[in-house]
């Protein structure tokens, strides 16, 4: 969100898209949904920057990480 904030500010000569995707552990399909809307609409993406799982500090098993 603070990324989308910053770069608010300014013009660039492409559109950024800031996506939030879900269900990616259960056959990636968020990202699915995401590459299907950019076909149909003829999207031409130039880049891609994934951050996963941030924030997350808890496994499936309970198991906590909190020092990285």
């Amino acid at each position: 969100m603070e990324a989308a904030r910053l770069l608010s500010r300014h013009k660039f000569p492409a559109t950024i898209v800031f996506a939030v995707l879900s269900g990616e552990e259960q056959g990636l399909n968020g990202g699915k949904v995401l590459a299907d809307t950019a076909r149909t609409k003829g999207w031409r993406v130039e880049g891609d920057l994934n951050n996963d799982i941030v924030g997350n500090s808890e496994g499936l098993t309970g198991t906590r990480e909190t020092t990285r």
